[in-house]
């Protein structure tokens, strides 16, 4: 019986490989058939989401300029907008040369972590 649960492990670790393999292939092909900035910033955040990621923000960073919000995409559409609007009011994206992880929306205002804390409403609790 440990014989045939290995090889059922094994098997899934193969798929789940090619599927890897299969996924930085489809990403590599798409993101080399274009030359356009802001096609390939949509490009990114949507191979991102939501394989990798429930949401992705894509900052442009110019030398004299403090980096900008480029695009945001999230899985559920419909919160994309107000993804963006948090993310604007949340100020401007971590240095990408400072050593250490980044720590999310925990250095944001206390209005803006209040409103990534708070849930979306739900559609019995929408006014009409």
């Amino acid at each position: 019986m440990s014989l045939s649960l290995e090889k059922a492990r094994v098997g899934e670790l193969e798929r789940s490989w090619r599927g890897w393999l299969s996924f930085v292939a489809e990403a590599s092909d798409l993101l080399a058939g274009t030359l356009d900035q802001e096609r390939t910033m949509a490009l990114v955040a949507q191979l991102v989401v939501p394989r990798l990621a429930t949401w992705c923000a894509v900052y442009t960073v110019a030398d004299a300029e403090p980096a900008r919000l480029a695009y945001v995409w999230h899985a559920d559409e419909n919160r994309a907008d107000g993804l963006r609007a948090l993310l604007d009011r949340a100020g401007p994206a971590p240095a990408t040369d400072v050593p250490g992880p980044w720590h999310g929306f925990a250095d944001a205002p206390a209005d803006v972590r209040a409103a990534a804390a708070t849930p979306p409403p739900t559609r019995s609790t929408r006014s009409r």
